[in-house]
């Protein structure tokens, strides 16, 4: 005849019962502040990831527009839709600049699934999380953030992140504007508007 254990012998009381629900309602917690913090940073992955391909595809542009001495498209870079740059100029086999579309690499750049369009005047409030746009209007490109338990922004209303295309020039003119050839190009960047932080 097999013993059972006394435990098993008797009902638990409702001390017991309290004490068991809470342990659990402990971990159901815990996992959850986990999973919220590995959600938040695969998001900040996501989004430093596009920044940087983006970045790299207007340097890309940039270098072939001064090869082909293309100071037009150079000097209007900074007002233009970042997420436009889908194509890159490679030279074919005469060395000839040729525009093609781009398939992967450093020197290619497709948008993220997750980019909408351009807006003329967009309500951030009304647009869906975790989605890119364009504000044609004031020349920005946009993320709204969705995991925003872990982020913080100096920028008020709807957690979101600003950016504009910047180029870094000499201005040898001295009109405070890029006006290439004269200004010498340095580099062009796709720059935060505004200080965040994801406590992660």
């Amino acid at each position: 005849m097999q013993l059972a254990p006394r435990w098993l012998d008797r009902n638990l009381s409702r001390l017991e019962m309290i004490v068991s629900v809470t342990i659990i309602m402990l971990f159901i917690g815990a996992f959850m502040q986990h999973m919220l913090i590995v959600f938040a940073r695969a998001e900040r992955s996501m989004v430093n990831r596009t920044v940087t391909n983006i970045n790299t595809a207007l340097k890309y542009r940039a270098v072939f527009d001064l090869m082909r001495s293309d100071y037009r498209d150079l000097a209007i870079m900074e007002n233009t839709n970042p997420m436009a740059v889908t194509e890159t100029v490679q030279p074919h086999n005469d060395s000839t600049p040729r525009r093609v579309q781009p398939k992967s690499g450093a020197a290619g750049f497709s948008r993220p699934a997750n980019y909408i369009g351009e807006f003329a005047s967009p309500d951030p409030a009304a647009e869906p999380k975790g989605v890119w746009y364009y504000d044609t209007g004031k020349r920005q490109l946009v993320y709204i953030v969705r995991n925003t338990e872990f982020f913080s922004s100096d920028l008020t209303g709807v957690p979101r992140l600003r950016f504009r295309v910047k180029i870094d020039y000499i201005d040898s003119d001295g009109n405070g504007k890029f006006d290439p050839p004269a200004d010498k190009y340095r580099s062009v960047q796709l720059q935060s508007m505004d200080r965040y932080e994801w406590k992660t």
